[in-house]
Parts: C-alpha cells; structure tokens; sequence
C-alpha cells in the first residue's frame, strides 16, 4: 500500500512537470515589447475552428461526423482561396502571451478522437498545401491499438507510432481529449456523477487527465496545454481544475466563432463548428463565417 501510495505521488509529480515544461515551451506568460504590443489588435481577433472526426470514402448516410476526403480538400482548398491560413492552437498561446503576430484571417482546423484514418486521408493533405492541424487523442484507444498493432479505417484509433509520424512530418499538434472520459456514464464526459462529491469528482477527473499526459510522455508525443472537452462538457468546476493543472486553452462543442484578446480568459471555451458532411462546402463555410 505504501508504495501504491509513493507510486501516485511520483506520477502526479511527472505530470505537473511535464504540464509546466509544455506551457513553457508554448507561452512564455509576461515581458510584452512595446513593437510586438504594436502589432497587437487591441479589439481581438476572429478564430473560427472547425470540428472534424472521421475521414471515410464512402460515409454511413446521415452520419453527421465523417466527412469525405473529397470534401476535407473541398475545405482546404476553400479557406486557402479566401485568404485564411490554418494554424495550430498554440500560435493562440504565442499570440496572447508573447505577443507573436497571427497571419490574417487565422483559422483552426481540429479532429476529435484520433481515428486512424486521420493519418490515412488527412497526413497527405496537410504534407501537400503545406498546413496545419490538431488532433484530439483519446489515450485509451490509441494503448489499445497501438497493443494490438491493428491499423483499420474504418474504426481504428491512431496508434503512438503514426502520431509520432504526423507530429513530426506534417504540421500536427496532438491534444489531451481525455484518457478514458467518453465512457464514464452515468457522467457526461468531464461532468461530475450523480451523488458525486467534490474531491471525489476532482481527483477522478484529474487522474484522468494526467494519465493521457503520461501516456503522451511515455511515447514521445510533446503537447501543447490544451484540453478538448469529451462531447463539449464542461463546467465551471472543470475549468478551474484545469486551470489549475497549467492548461492555457480548451475547447467546447459550442457552435459560435471565438474572439481571441490579449486577455488569457478569451482562450478557455473556444467554440468550434461540426463539420456535417451533409452539408457542401460553400454552405458550411458561409455558415462559419468564411465566406
């Protein structure tokens, strides 16, 4: 029992490293210059972020999370010729924190779950425009394929080797969309239980967390402080936990394009649009504003 007990106090002491070298890698929060402070806009900055999931030929008809190769390059090519220019999250960090400029009209293209046939369809257009991506990886699904060594399209999950491959070859930023909190019923996912109390919730949620940050480490993935909701649940509670553990940005599901400020605050509940594969091109991105 007791060293069970030294065991957690290690892992939760590595965690809160490697979460303070990550947000010191991507931010570094004080010391503006007044010519970087210059170029700052003072009124903030418009960021749509789309959502994608899946990447499959031939989508189950009515499935509103897959979308197409076809139509993913449609979206691509749609941004890149009306002057929007995809980035990672943690330019956003740079941005707010160290005052580094954002290329006009910044746009973030992000990809829940880690399927694997985002390194299929996905790795090849972001290597051929010359772009940028996130992808939110659910740690219990890439240990699971990642053990098994099985690479399937259709409802297989990235294992650690292609995320290494994507993060160091194609302009990809892995984040934390929890180890195992898409399956925590009666909870939604980072909500607390029914009967739940507050350090009980705490200290579920937080291990959750740092166990996909110690999954990250274990197998070489370097990622920003940045925590993708499960499902786009979220409260107050989870927010202040987060902040807490060194997170500088989160995402929600709630559909609306977020102002970025040199206020920290304007980087937490980002809202993001579902990428609806029923929908053409042209019509989504006049939805999100892009137009």
């Amino acid at each position: 029992m007791k060293n069970k007990f030294m065991y957690k106090i290690l892992e939760v002491a590595l965690s809160a490293v490697f979460v303070l070298l990550t947000t010191i890698q991507y931010a570094v929060p004080r010391g503006l210059n007044k010519d970087i402070a210059a170029n700052l806009n003072s009124e903030g900055i418009k960021v749509p972020i789309i959502m994608y999931h899946s990447i499959l030929k031939y989508p189950t008809s009515g499935d509103k999370y897959t979308v197409t190769p076809y139509q993913l390059e449609e979206d691509i090519k749609y941004i890149l010729d009306k002057g929007y220019t995809p980035i990672p999250p943690s330019r956003l960090i740079k941005y707010v924190y160290d005052g580094v400029p954002l290329p006009s009209n910044p746009v973030i293209l992000s990809f829940d779950d880690g399927y694997y046939n985002n390194y299929t369809y996905l790795s090849p257009l972001l290597e051929k425009y010359g772009i940028y991506a996130c992808i939110g990886v659910i740690g219990v699904h890439s240990e699971r394929f990642s053990q098994n060594n099985e690479e399937n399209n259709n409802y297989g999950h990235l294992t650690w080797e292609r995320i290494r491959e994507m993060t160091y070859k194609n302009n990809v930023e892995i984040l934390n969309h929890s180890f195992d909190m898409h399956s925590q019923s009666p909870a939604k996912g980072c909500l607390r239980r029914p009967g739940e109390s507050t350090d009980e919730y705490k200290t579920r949620f937080t291990d959750d967390v740092i166990k996909n940050s110690n999954v990250f480490y274990r197998n070489g993935i370097i990622s920003p402080p940045v925590y993708v909701y499960p499902f786009g649940a979220y409260s107050e509670e989870s927010e202040r936990i987060l902040k807490d553990m060194g997170y500088l940005m989160t995402f929600s599901c709630t559909e609306r394009v977020s102002t970025v400020t040199r206020d920290p605050q304007s980087l937490y509940l980002m809202g993001r649009y579902n990428r609806d594969g029923s929908m053409s091109t042209p019509g989504f991105m006049k939805k999100i504003g892009i137009e």
